[in-house]
């Protein structure tokens, strides 16, 4: 869909348009990976999540943490 509103990430919510949220949102971001980069298995590193987060790579599921001020870092296998 493209009617997904910007955020400046990394960034706190309450800075941008989404004052006052306080609950869950998706947030997306695209990248792209060379071919000898997307044939290997990688890390995705997030930084540190203001409460939980549950992540996902093309559809697939690739962590999730419950606790605030985490690093996030997972990883991605390659046939993802």
């Amino acid at each position: 869909a493209d009617d997904w509103l910007p955020l400046e990430a990394p960034g706190l919510w309450e800075k941008q348009e989404f004052a006052g949220v306080d609950g869950v949102m998706w947030y997306r971001s695209r990248f792209e990976l060379s071919q000898t980069e997307a044939s290997k298995n990688l890390i995705l590193g997030l930084g540190r999540i203001d409460d939980n987060d549950i992540t996902w790579v093309n559809g697939h599921r690739v962590g999730e943490t419950n606790g605030y001020d985490e690093v996030r870092a997972y990883k991605v296998p390659s046939e993802y």
